[in-house]
């Protein structure tokens, strides 16, 4: 046997149980086939893993005619597998002999999803050049920017929106990228996505826009670009609320000073007829009900 391909059968008993597992099963220093080890797995969940762990395993396994698409237990490829782990070579070589770019796994997500998430720029600029579907979503619709923007991945977003990616697709909870990078308080991606024609409006499935968050989390360097962007100060989501009594009731003080000098109105009422200063009192923060008095409250 040539000296590369014991090292792939090595490789891939490794993988498998060792070398112990190999030398129970064949003997010590036989030279067996890397056919006839692939053959012998003892689980079909492993071999997507397996195809996945080096370029030069990958080529090896793919020539004795593994199964580019075979699926684990979460309906994961091989692919799927080397995105989530940033080993763009063995993605390029995974492409380059035809693996189903788009595919799905039983959360819906696609190997371009997965890189996103995981911060992989490099992986995401090769399937988006390879034709990936930039705005396929998942089983909960999320697309692959609302993911990388959630994450805080700086890089894959400016890579996505610079390939077309639909700044203002909707999730099942109806929230789009601008809400989900609120939520990871990402000031550079928010701004990223305003300067692309992201919604500062849009609202989610109970109203709520971004203002609302970043008050709701007493964000002031949020608070203060989303409404230098035009975010209206007096949005109320579907029980009324609006900024002000959200960052009254948290005892944002600097928020509520912020959304006062914007002209946030003092007598909103929600639907159980509470004002943010009735909300402010409530819950005793006197600095914030003393700074909405000052204001007409």
């Amino acid at each position: 046997m040539a000296k590369q391909d014991k090292q792939l059968v090595e490789e891939l008993s490794a993988c498998v149980g060792g070398r112990k597992w190999f030398e129970e099963r064949y003997g010590e220093d036989a030279d067996v086939p890397l056919a006839e080890v692939w053959a012998a797995i003892p689980h079909d969940d492993w071999r997507p893993i397996l195809l996945s762990r080096s370029p030069d395993l990958t080529s090896a396994l793919l020539a004795i005619g593994a199964d580019i698409d075979a699926r684990n237990r979460d309906r994961q490829t091989a692919l799927m597998l080397a995105t989530l782990s940033g080993h763009g070579d063995v993605v390029e070589r995974l492409l380059d002999r035809g693996a189903d770019i788009d595919a799905r796994d039983r959360d819906g997500q696609t190997a371009l999803m997965r890189a996103s998430w995981h911060g992989h720029g490099d992986v995401v600029e090769l399937l988006l050049n390879r034709g990936a579907d930039v705005d396929a979503q998942s089983r909960d619709g999320h697309t692959a920017l609302m993911l990388a923007a959630w994450r805080g991945a700086v890089n894959v977003v400016a890579r996505l929106i610079d390939h077309g990616a639909d700044v203002d697709a909707r999730n099942y909870w109806r929230q789009t990228a601008l809400m989900l990078a609120m939520m990871g308080g990402d000031v550079a991606i928010v701004d990223m996505l305003l300067d692309r024609g992201a919604g500062v409006d849009a609202r989610n499935k109970c109203g709520v826009t971004a203002l609302l968050t970043a008050a709701w989390r007493g964000d002031v360097a949020m608070v203060d670009m989303l409404l230098d962007r035009g975010a209206d100060v007096d949005a109320q989501d579907e029980d009324g609320q609006t900024a002000l009594m959200m960052a009254a009731w948290g005892g944002h003080a600097d928020v509520v000073s912020r959304l006062l000098d914007h002209g946030a109105y003092v007598y909103a009422r929600d639907r159980w007829r509470q004002t943010a200063l009735m909300l402010a009192t409530r819950f005793g923060h006197d600095d914030v009900a003393a700074r909405l008095r000052a204001a007409g409250a």
